[in-house]
């Protein structure tokens, strides 16, 4: 008859789960407890037992002691319990045997049999060596903290930390991470914009269930300020305002800059500006009577109006130029911010408005005098010059935003500009389309040394599966072929990417000399049907 022993599921019931004997050979059980009854159940009748028996081995199974020995009265409903006790933390191998009123009994452990159960004592919590915890950013709804830990314990669980988060003064925690004993991280943690403190506090439990608590770390959270209204005429004159001029940009078409604003729209009487010599144009015209401003200078610059509803936006100067046939002005028909935006942006238009420093890129310093030596660009105009991507992270309110705003940079031909908008998107939700876009824009243009700086100094958890395949392609081109293993090793096994990553791993060892690995790679490859599989084939000269 078999007969199931259960641990002290009962006595400790979110610690050890009930086992039977049938169970697999060394199941190992944690208790904190020294002390604990340990019963028997699952052997039929109990009445039908007459001894129960409770052997124990400190050795593995080498030697093996009866521990407790238990003569059950006849008729008995209840099985007893084993009464077992440690003396000190370890490893316990246990053993039950049982023996029935008919004379069947249970063969006892021989030396050097392993026990079919190790009972774990661990009466010692974790140590917390370190925590610490950093305030890197805020804004609105959301604040990134820097956390660095580090956790000792005899019997430590995979996941043996869990950090956790309260925003009501420490009344409620939540739990934002998991990790091992040691780490160092940064998180994004949900707030709200009356927000003032956030408390953080870590939580170590091992395989015994014993926990610490380490004590709470306070992080000051100055207050968002409360919206203001903003009229949208205002606030789309502020946004033509932010624009980057040719100048600011890098580039240079030609044409003579403006140097008078873009007036607002909330001045009380503005001035009709003069109409276009062209017949069709819908903007209004001063009265007969009055006559029209002399004309701008031949060194005037030309710049785009702005229209919205129908009716322009119109400067407060006296003699402000009309727009040119060539530089048309930006119509926003639906009083849209996005759209004058993005179709200024894509045109390159030039404005006098100085920079919204949040957004703009880097200027570029242009000497005043045409004999002066030229200045130093502050853009790389070759491959290899960008400097790493800072470390510090950055908060983006809205980083669809950015990124669209990087994609119109890159389109534009903006490719430095369109990286730095990419850069700022690496510490959010949007970090790894935003690297992999900048690594793909790189290498389109030829700047391979710089696609490679993106992505080594790009933090590890945004390094997608086809960014390691891009970046190990680089650097097996760059002859930095004991590099490659390291970093397309990261591809999941499961993955499309899989396969491209061996075939970069066995063109490594090739270049290398290991051809003997090399080969064995490759046969493994061409087996199969995909392009990978032709270009398999093909090194091995097939």
């Amino acid at each position: 008859m078999r007969r199931l022993f259960r641990s002290a599921a009962l006595t400790v019931p979110f610690l050890l789960p009930t086992f039977a004997a049938d169970a697999p050979a060394g199941q190992v059980l944690y208790t904190s407890k020294r002390q604990q009854p340990l019963p028997l159940s699952n052997v039929g009748d109990p009445a039908a037992v007459a001894k129960a028996r409770l052997f124990v081995t400190v050795d593995n199974g080498k030697t093996w002691t009866l521990a407790h020995e238990l003569q059950i009265a006849e008729g008995t409903k209840d099985l007893p319990k084993f009464p077992f006790s440690a003396d000190r933390d370890g490893a316990f191998g246990i053993m039950p045997c049982i023996t029935y009123r008919t004379g069947q009994s249970e063969a006892e452990p021989k030396a050097g049999q392993v026990p079919p159960y190790v009972l774990v004592v661990d009466t010692v919590a974790p140590v917390i060596a370190q925590f610490d915890a950093t305030l890197m950013g805020r804004a609105a709804a959301k604040a990134v903290v820097r956390l660095t830990w580090s956790v000792t314990d005899t019997n430590p669980e995979k996941e043996l930390v869990a950090i956790e988060a309260s925003n009501d003064g420490g009344a409620r925690f939540t739990t934002i991470h998991r990790g091992g004993n040691d780490g160092a991280i940064e998180l994004t943690v949900p707030v709200t914009s009356e927000t003032r403190d956030l408390h953080l506090r870590l939580v170590a439990t091992d395989r015994a269930r014993n926990v610490t608590v380490s004590p709470s770390r306070n992080l000051n959270l100055v207050p968002m300020p409360a919206p203001v209204a903003v009229d949208p005429k205002d606030a789309l004159a502020k946004a033509v305002a932010t624009l980057p001029t040719l100048d600011e940009v890098g580039i240079d078409d030609g044409r003579p800059l403006p140097t008078t604003p873009i007036a607002p729209p909330s001045q009380e009487n503005p001035t009709a500006p003069t109409a276009p010599k062209s017949t069709a144009s819908a903007t209004p015209t001063a009265p007969a009577t009055t006559t029209p401003p002399a004309p701008a200078a031949p060194t005037a610059p030309a710049r785009p109006d702005v229209v919205v509803d129908g009716k322009p936006y119109v400067s407060s100067e006296a003699g402000k130029p009309a727009a040119s046939a060539d530089q048309p002005p930006v119509v926003v028909a639906d009083n849209s911010i996005d759209q004058a935006y993005y179709e200024a942006l894509a045109a390159s238009r030039p404005t006098a408005i100085a920079p919204n420093p949040k957004t703009a890129p880097r200027p570029v310093n242009r000497p005043q005098v045409a004999e002066a030596p030229l200045a130093a660009p502050a853009r790389p105009d070759s491959d290899g010059q960008r400097a790493p991507a800072s470390a510090t992270p950055v908060i983006v309110d809205d980083e669809v935003r950015v990124l669209t705003d990087a994609r119109v940079l890159a389109n534009t031909g903006h490719l430095d500009v369109a990286c730095d908008f990419y850069e700022r998107l690496r510490f959010g939700s949007l970090g790894k389309t935003a690297l992999f876009e900048q690594v793909r824009l790189l290498i389109n243009n030829k700047r391979p040394r710089d696609a490679m700086t993106a992505v080594s100094s790009a933090p590890l958890e945004i390094l997608t599966d086809p960014v390691r395949i891009d970046y190990g392609t680089l650097l097996l081109a760059a002859g930095r072929t004991d590099e490659v293993e390291v970093v397309v090793s990261g591809v999941a096994g499961d993955g499309p990417e899989a396969r491209p990553a061996l075939l970069l791993i066995a063109k490594a060892y090739e270049a290398q000399g290991k051809t003997t690995e090399s080969r064995r790679a490759l046969e493994w490859l061409a087996k199969g049907k995909d392009a990978v599989a032709i270009e398999a084939r093909t090194l091995l000269g097939r």
